[in-house]
């Protein structure tokens, strides 16, 4: 496993959405599918949104980055997972799908 920053995380997933699961369920613990990650450089914060404001309502999770320990990238399994320094239970993170996928495939339907 490499080890990575929370700009980096940020970056590997710029433009894509991510599967966001627990490995263990204790303290505080979240999951979300179809999450963009951004990272707030002002505020040093990784920031995990799911949702559409105008349709759905959204979700968001934000983490300073001083509460995490690590993220590791699994190369083998090509996943992410990031450990925290109190008790939040570590998540994994994966991609869902590329937006540019999505919107193909929404072009697609449109047309049939």
């Amino acid at each position: 496993m490499r080890e990575i920053t929370a700009r980096e995380l940020a970056t590997v997933f710029e433009g894509s959405l991510t599967e966001v699961s627990p490995v263990d369920y204790y303290g505080i613990t979240f999951e979300m599918s179809k999450a963009r990650i951004e990272y707030n450089e002002e505020d040093k914060e990784l920031c995990f949104t799911t949702g559409n404001y105008n349709k759905d309502g959204i979700g968001s999770v934000i983490i300073k980055e001083s509460y995490i320990e690590t993220i590791e990238h699994n190369e083998e399994d090509d996943e992410y997972v990031i450990s925290f320094t109190s008790d939040i239970t570590n998540v994994v993170v994966t991609r869902f799908k590329d937006l540019a996928e999505l919107e193909k495939e929404c072009a697609e339907r449109k047309q049939q």
